[in-house]
């Protein structure tokens, strides 16, 4: 019970949200919205995208003054493959505490498809 308890107070200290999955065409840069609530200010957000590296795309920064701004850069589109990537992201406040890791799905479409 005090387990469960202390987690729900950690998540009132720190949470981190991805609010919507990201479908893109290849080699396109797609804003990334976070949602981060900090009792003690955002220090940075700690991403895992190395399956989107393999193929040649990333996750990074935008360059704004915010510590919450990022974007994926997209890779190209395999033909035949699944072109569907999973990356993780995990906030860190300025006292060191951390959210739980929040899962976005990046989905690559060929220059030609469409969204519904």
């Amino acid at each position: 019970n005090n387990n469960i308890i202390l987690e729900y107070k950690k998540q009132d200290i720190l949470s981190l949200n991805i609010p919507h999955d990201i479908n893109g065409t290849e080699r396109s840069t797609q804003k990334i919205q976070l949602i981060v609530k900090s009792k003690y200010g955002l220090d940075r957000i700690v991403w895992d995208d190395s399956s989107l590296r393999s193929q040649g795309g990333q996750i990074q920064h935008s360059g704004s003054q915010s510590a919450q701004d990022y974007q994926a850069i997209l890779p190209a589109y395999v033909q035949g493959g699944s072109n569907v990537y999973k990356v993780t992201a995990r906030a860190y406040d300025r006292n060191g505490n951390s959210s739980n890791n929040v899962q976005l799905t990046i989905t690559v479409l060929s220059n030609g498809q469409v969204v519904d």
